[in-house]
This record gives structure tokens, sequence and C-alpha cells, in this order.
């Protein structure tokens, strides 16, 4: 009795003692009550547990809900904040309704459609860029073209009109040949304007950094425009600082390109007046020199109000400035274009009818390799001798081949030639050549197929590039091939001889 009593609960032990003074006396009903009591061993326990429980369960229930809520305002002022945006974006959007959870459905479908657009947008703007991206291939490649169909016969003038000046004729043939010279060196300094503003639009002009003679290319610029500015009884005088180095590093293209256009200018605004070109040193160190360039002329000047306007492509200072002077309105374009990219800018100075001054400055580097290697070497002011030099001329077109052999049989120096590539890789199979003048464009095998099989088994012979297209895609693609340096047609006679001279006689110093 007293081992059961011992696991009763204390409140039945109570009640057993209550109604049960002398004790049970029936063990099968003692049996039965401690198994009944047995559910109720640990109720005090578990009903504190169970309080407790609850207390924290409707605690935590509070916080969660309180939570609950605050996300759901959140959410709602998102929302509404989101409407917002897109009724300020689009006050046509559907996205109000009269139950919140409708209000979300449609803002959600508005988004959905916003986003299929954008999708929409995203592919119709791929799908033009690749068009435009095939035009621009295609306006590359027609500019190519073109720069090549004319300045190939551009070449033939200009160096035939070359070779006849080397020549004594009666002074009316003479000048006949002058005019012939200038008028085809205006035309190609038009053309490259034309050519470059496409290359200026998209970005693909990039400077090509040479030993220049500065001297020499102010003096040809002056040279070109002094039968013109004759015509209009203008004086050209040219100045040149006594300390300007006679090489330095500089595109030369591109620098003769900003001169002819601002001496072409001066010279078309001037009548009975004067046009100075001048280049003098500002500063210098041992390794950089920077030097000022200016073109001053008398001429009819540009009222203030103007001033700004003329750099603009295809406009001129007054309506009828074409039609009393010509010009196609891209020369002062072309020279600002082409400043930026030496870093530098264009200025000008004028008044009405009291003349224009443009004028501008380049830093440039001083090149002394080239200023040690032209001492007592080929110089545009010496006589040029090329004699014990063979040069292979590889070009389709005759009159092309015959202005080269003229060229190089006046500089004493002998030559072959082949009509294509094919035909060049034989030649200099079973002959020796001390250089190769290689076009670029050929049937049956263009040169640039023709240098990647002749540097198979010829690795030193001179290959220079003959191209009409200064495209820089180009002129990467002649050098990937092989070949050592380049020509641009139509090319100076002062370029051509000096060309061959540095890989020919040059580096035999």
């Amino acid at each position: 009795m007293d081992k059961a009593a011992n696991i009763l609960h204390a409140l039945l032990q109570r009640q057993i003692k209550k109604h049960f003074p002398d004790g049970i006396k029936n063990a099968s009903f003692e049996k039965l009550l401690i198994e009944i009591s047995e559910t109720y061993r640990w109720y005090e326990r578990d009903k504190a547990l169970s309080d407790h429980a609850y207390a924290i369960s409707e605690k935590e229930y509070q916080a969660v809900l309180k939570s609950l809520q605050s996300k759901n305002e959140l959410i709602s002022q998102s929302i509404q904040q989101l409407k917002e945006h897109i009724l300020h974006i689009d006050p046509q959007a559907s996205i109000n309704s009269s139950s919140e959870s409708d209000s979300i459905l449609a803002t959600i479908d508005y988004l959905g459609a916003l986003i299929e657009q954008q999708k929409k947008l995203e592919e119709e703007n791929r799908l033009a860029k690749e068009v435009a991206e095939s035009a621009a291939k295609v306006k590359s490649e027609f500019l190519s073209v073109m720069s090549h169909e004319i300045k190939t016969p551009l070449n033939a003038i200009i160096g035939l009109s070359h070779l006849l000046m080397q020549q004594s004729f009666p002074p009316e043939q003479t000048k006949n040949i002058l005019t012939l010279h200038t008028a085809a060196e205006n035309l190609l300094n038009l053309i490259n304007d034309i050519l470059d503003y496409g290359k200026i639009e998209s970005g693909k002009i990039s400077l090509n950094f040479k030993p220049t003679d500065i001297r020499n290319l102010l003096n040809h610029v002056r040279n070109t425009h002094l039968f013109k500015a004759q015509e209009k009884q203008n004086n050209i005088k040219l100045l040149i600082d006594e300390d300007l180095p006679e090489w330095v590093l500089c595109d030369e293209v591109r620098l003769n390109q900003i001169m002819h256009n601002l001496v072409s200018n001066a010279v078309k605004f001037t009548s009975q007046g004067n046009i100075t070109i001048s280049a003098t040193v500002e500063r210098e160190t041992d390794q950089t020199i920077c030097i000022a360039f200016s073109v001053k002329d008398t001429g009819i000047g540009i009222p203030a109000d103007k001033q700004s306007i003329i750099f603009e492509r295809f406009t001129q200072a007054e309506a009828d400035t074409t039609r009393r002077f010509g010009g196609s309105g891209l020369g002062l374009s072309i020279v600002r274009s082409m400043l930026e990219l030496f870093n530098s800018q264009i200025h000008l100075k004028s008044e009405p009818n009291k003349g224009a001054e443009f004028y501008f400055s380049l830093e440039l580097e001083k090149d002394q390799a080239s200023t040690a290697k032209q001492a007592g070497g080929f110089s545009a002011k010496n006589t040029l001798d090329l004699s014990g030099v063979h040069v292979l001329i590889v070009d389709d077109i005759a009159f092309n081949t015959m202005v080269a052999e003229q060229m190089l049989a006046n500089a004493n120096a002998t030559s072959n030639h082949a009509i294509n590539g094919a035909e060049a890789i034989e030649k200099i199979k079973h002959a020796q050549y001390d250089l190769v003048l290689m076009d670029i464009q050929m049937p049956v095998m263009d040169g640039l197929e023709a240098t990647q099989q002749i540097r198979a088994f010829n690795q030193t012979i001179p290959i220079i590039a003959l191209t009409a297209s200064s495209e820089p895609e180009v002129i990467t693609e002649t050098k990937d091939s092989g070949m050592n340096d380049f020509l641009m047609k139509p090319f100076n006679p002062n370029d051509f001889y000096a060309l061959i001279y540095q890989y020919t006689k040059g580096n035999r110093n």
C-alpha cells in the first residue's frame, strides 16, 4: 500500500485519506484506482508547462502579427509609390482598381507588359544596330573602292606632271604643265577632304607619326598654291624659324592636309594682297618641340558673328560665298577635326576687310635618329642618286608602272615589273632585287597574299605597299602581311625617293 501510495499524485493521496480513513481493502479496486491516477501523475507540471507555452505562443503570435501588419503597410506604401511613379511616366497607364489586390495585379500586369515592350525595343535596336553596322561596312568598302579608282589615275597625272616639270620646255608649255600639276594636287586635296569627312564621322581616322621635314612640307604647300595665288595677283610668303629642327615626328599627311586647307582659303578670299605662311618655335626641350603655325592673309576677313559657324561642316560665312568664291564648306571643319587628333585647336583673328589669321600649335617629338641618318644622305634639297638600286614594281595598271619606272630612271635606279602578285613571286625567286614596290589591289593574286608567300622564303627584301586607301585597317593589314612600309597614292615624289633611299642606300650606311 505504501509503495502504491508513493506513486500517487499528492492530491489523490489526500482524497483517499479523506474518504478512506481505514485504507482501501479491495486490492482490485486499489489497482484500478492507481492505473487511473497514472493519467494525472504529471498534471500540475504539464499544466504549468502548457500555461507557459500558451503565454509564449501568444506573445510570439502578437509579434508576428505586428510584423506582418508592418510589412503589409510597407508593401502597400511601396505599391502606391510605384503606381504614382508609373502614372507620372505614363498618365494613361491602367493600374487603378477598386480593391488593393486588384490594384497589385493591375500593376504587375502593367509592368509585365512594359518589360515585354522593352524586350521588343531592345530586339529592334539590336536589328537596327546590325543594319547600321552593315551599312557602315558597305560605305567603308565603297569609299575604299572609290579612293582606289579616283586616286589611281591621279597618281599618274601628278607623277607625269612632276616628271615633265624636270624637263625643259618652252615657257607656254611649262606654264601648262605647272597648271596641270597644280590642278591635280588641288583635286587630290578636295578628294581627301570628301573621303576623310566620312572617316571623321565614324571616328576611323588615326595619326601615323613618321619622320617629317617641316620645311619641305611648307615649301610644297606654298608651291602648290603659288600659281592660283599669282592668278589673283597675290604674293605668298613663307617664314620659317631658323631654330626649327629639320626632322620631327609628325603625321605628314594630316599636317599637309591642314595647311593646304588653310592656304587654299587664304588664296580664295584674297585678291591683290599677301598670304603669309609661318612656322616658329614656341618652346623646346631636348626631346620635344612646340611649333606655332600660322596662315595670315589680307583678304575680305570674317565678321565677328560668323567666326564660330565657319568651322561647322558645309557652312560658310555668307550665303552667297559658294557662288562667289567656290568651295565645299568642308575645309575648316576638316582642319578642326584633324587638329583635335593632335590634341590642338584652331584659333582665328579677323576683322571684315582687314584679312584673317588662322593659327595653332603642335607639340611634337624631335627625330634625332633621322637627323643623324639624313646627314650626308638623302634630302629633298639634294640631287638624288640611286645608282646600283634594282627595284621590282608590282602593279596591274600600266601607267602607274610607267610613272614609277621613269621616276626611278631619273634617279639612276633600274627596275623590272610584274602585273600581279603571282608573277612577282616567280620573279623574286629567280632574280635579285633590292626593293619591291607592291600594289595592294590586283587580279590573280593581291599584294597582301603575295607578300605573305614571299616572306615564307625571303625575310629580308624590303617590300613597300602602294595603296590608294588610307583606311587604318588597310594599313594594319599591310604590316600584318609582312610589308615594311607603305606609300599613299598619289604619292609625293620626294616621299617616293626618300622611302626607297631609306630601305636601300640608307640601310647600307
